[in-house]
């Protein structure tokens, strides 16, 4: 039995949020995004305008510096540029809203094997205008930045 209720869909709405930022439906049927094991993620409904932000807690042994290196590998930036590793710093939404940025911050607690990771974007603009510019500008030449930076 789950104590954990999800939220009625009107109180999804940010304006009748108001500032009272709240889990949605952790470890509840209700989210199937919500993965307790050795990973827990827990989505967030925030009173905002614009702007998502996720946090995933991870236990794991490996070192704080190669876990950073596979996020620099798997985002470049000659190959995605609007995607910052931020090693040792927690993005919050005011350092992405209205830029094209995806931040991803990583903080590391080795006595507790502890690993969090937060991301951050605007969605408004990393959403669907900022990805269409960004191909507009592949498929015709430009530089991929153009226009959103």
């Amino acid at each position: 039995v789950s104590l954990v209720r999800p939220l009625p869909l009107k109180s999804l709405v940010s304006s009748e949020a108001g500032s009272s930022p709240a889990a949605w439906a952790a470890a509840s049927p209700a989210n199937p995004r919500s993965i307790t094991a050795t990973l827990t993620f827990v989505p967030q409904v925030l009173p905002v305008t614009r702007g998502l932000s996720s946090t995933i807690y991870l236990r794991t042994r490996q070192p704080f510096e190669a876990i950073c290196e596979v996020y620099r590998r798997a985002y470049p930036t000659d190959r995605a540029p609007f995607v910052r590793v931020r090693p040792g710093v927690l993005p919050q939404l005011r350092d992405v809203v209205q830029t094209n940025y995806c931040d991803i911050g990583l903080t590391y607690a080795p006595e507790q094997e502890s690993l969090v990771v937060v991301s951050a974007l605007d969605n408004l603009l990393k959403g669907a205008a900022g990805q269409a510019v960004q191909n507009f500008n592949l498929m015709y030449g430009f530089p991929e930045t153009t226009a959103l930076r």
